[in-house]
């Protein structure tokens, strides 16, 4: 997305603890983006030779763990992720998003930063009809309770 970015990533134990930095309690995958995303500022501004923020929100991570009675939330998440820049109407196809692993996932690519295997286990998608389910239009409700 032009101004926005998600990720679904599956943690483990290491990367849900908690590190103490400068008296403050933060999750250790929330600093690890906080410090790439630093990084790339620096890197951006130098290139361009500005100065100052180009992000305006603070990296925010949601726990997708399921209850045990709403398997259907990561997977609500999974195809919101993907159909973000298709509603935003900045493509006409959800596989034309060039920065989307809608297509990985679509056309079973291999040696990419998905891994299908595991969203077939975690999410329990069938991949079968995958290219359908991501067309289905999500409930409003459930997109509010994503955030």
């Amino acid at each position: 997305m032009p101004n926005h970015f998600h990720f679904q990533i599956r943690a483990n134990e290491k990367s849900i603890k908690t590190v103490k930095i400068k008296d403050e309690e933060r999750n250790v995958i929330s600093e690890a983006l906080r410090n790439m995303l630093s990084s790339y500022s620096l890197a951006i501004n130098k290139q361009e030779r500005r100065t100052g923020s180009l992000f305006t929100q603070n990296t925010k991570v949601k726990d997708l763990t399921p209850a045990p009675v709403d398997w259907e939330y990561p997977v609500t998440c999974f195809h919101y992720i993907h159909q973000n820049p298709y509603v935003a109407l900045l493509v006409s196809k959800l596989e034309d998003w060039e920065f989307s692993s809608f297509t990985d996932y679509y056309l079973h690519r291999n040696e990419t930063l998905c891994n299908e295997v595991l969203a077939k286990e975690v999410l329990r998608i069938n991949f079968d009809n995958f290219y359908e389910e991501s067309y289905k239009s999500i409930n409003p409700d459930k997109v509010l309770k994503i955030w």
